[in-house]
């Protein structure tokens, strides 16, 4: 292992191992962003097919914000995903456009 990263400091120099470091950090950003999209499913589906069983996520989502209640958690729900979706996209592109300036 040391031999390994001996190697790859003699290869890489220290602006390109800043590089590799912010592309890994914007990799592992982008895969929770994903996570939360899909997670963010679950209430979603539930709330649009049965609103009986939604009082588990209208309590978590009134310890951050006052204002949900029963009528407009699924307008929340919908708000907070398309929201997620926006700025999953955004960050996957600039994401993509930064690993194609590092290949230059």
């Amino acid at each position: 292992m040391k031999n390994i990263l001996k190697s790859l400091n003699i290869i890489f120099s220290s602006k390109e191992k800043l590089k590799i470091l912010y592309l890994s950090i914007l990799s592992i950003f982008s895969s929770l962003i994903d996570v939360l999209s899909i997670g963010l499913l679950i209430p979603l589906l539930s709330s649009i097919l049965n609103n009986d069983n939604n009082l588990l996520y209208i309590d978590f989502a009134k310890k951050f914000f006052n204002d949900i209640n029963t009528e407009n958690f699924l307008q929340f729900i919908l708000i907070i995903f398309i929201l997620l979706i926006t700025l999953k996209n955004l960050f996957q592109r600039n994401l993509v456009f930064y690993q194609l300036q590092i290949k230059e």
